[in-house]
């Protein structure tokens, strides 16, 4: 996998944290780089920690599975954009206002965290079977995830609510290219 493309996933993957960064966003009147930082860090965190399970959840399986690892790379990124794309396709602006208009503790940014970086996990899986490193990866996904939360807070607190469909479904499509890709390489 190259640069490009690792990027290119990381950007797809940071879109569930861009999103839910943008609703953290709505109920502030001014950019808090405190709180935006604050916010942005943990989506980072949390993406980094799901891709490492992932990746060494790979890594042990990989030696049963060599023959099949671009169709499960496939599959993955591909179940993945899907999702991505009818959850995008499905919000409801309603909900998502109600949800930010609740308190920002820190029970509620670690659950926010986990769930936005649940697909992490299966990227990292993918992520063994193909040839990158480990450390490139796992500090691109970090600088992205870390600027696209913080730049959708940023949108959230300025313009609000109106791109975060629009981004899961970018996301969700870019995942389904990458996952297209990585298969018509191993079958060409």
């Amino acid at each position: 996998m190259s640069l490009f493309e690792l990027l290119i996933v990381s950007i797809a993957l940071s879109m569930d944290a861009f999103a839910v960064s943008i609703t953290e966003g709505l109920s502030l009147k001014r950019f808090s780089f405190k709180i935006g930082s604050f916010t942005a860090f943990v989506f980072s965190i949390f993406h980094v920690g799901m891709v490492s399970i992932g990746f060494g959840i790979g890594l042990q399986f990989s030696k049963w599975i060599n023959a099949y690892d671009h169709w499960i790379a496939f599959v993955l990124l591909s179940l993945l954009g899907i999702k991505m794309i009818w959850e995008g396709a499905k919000t409801d602006a309603s909900v998502s206002l109600e949800i930010e208009k609740k308190d920002r503790g820190t029970n509620r940014m670690l659950t926010l965290a986990f769930a936005t970086s649940i697909d992490a996990l299966a990227v990292g899986v993918s992520l063994a079977f193909l040839d990158v490193s480990m450390f490139l990866s796992l500090s691109l996904i970090s600088f992205v995830v870390f600027t696209i939360s913080l730049i959708g807070f940023w949108i959230g607190v300025r313009i609000g609510n109106r791109f975060k469909s629009i981004a899961e479904v970018f996301g969700g499509c870019i995942l389904l290219l990458i996952g297209s890709k990585i298969l018509w390489e191993h079958l060409h």
